[in-house]
């Protein structure tokens, strides 16, 4: 009997904090999100700083750029791919510093 969803998970929990790791295992199952404090971005239990994430961006801008410039139809289409995540990157960082800004203004 396979165990899913909440008992899973409570499952788990204990786990940790029967080891110690609690901290541990309470980040790991936190919503993905961005800090814009510190460019860090929190995804599946793994942290990624902030220059991998300029480098994301920028990866994705480069093959992007040499996809698009291809007569190929299926190599347009991974451009368009391409354009997505990087504008997603960017999109996200950019709203989360937004909403930083108004917040410290309040």
């Amino acid at each position: 009997m396979a165990l899913q969803g909440s008992e899973r998970n409570n499952l788990i929990e204990e786990l940790a904090r029967a080891t110690g790791l609690e901290a541990q295992a309470s980040k790991k199952m936190q919503k993905s999100h961005y800090d814009p404090m510190t460019g860090t971005w929190y995804c599946k239990g793994q942290v990624i700083a902030a220059n991998e994430v300029t480098e994301a961006e920028d990866y994705f801008l480069e093959q992007y750029t040499k996809c698009n410039n291809s007569s190929d139809s299926y190599t347009k289409s991974l451009a368009r791919r391409y354009l997505i995540a990087a504008e997603a990157i960017r999109m996200q960082t950019e709203a989360a510093k937004q909403a930083q800004k108004e917040n410290d203004g309040k």
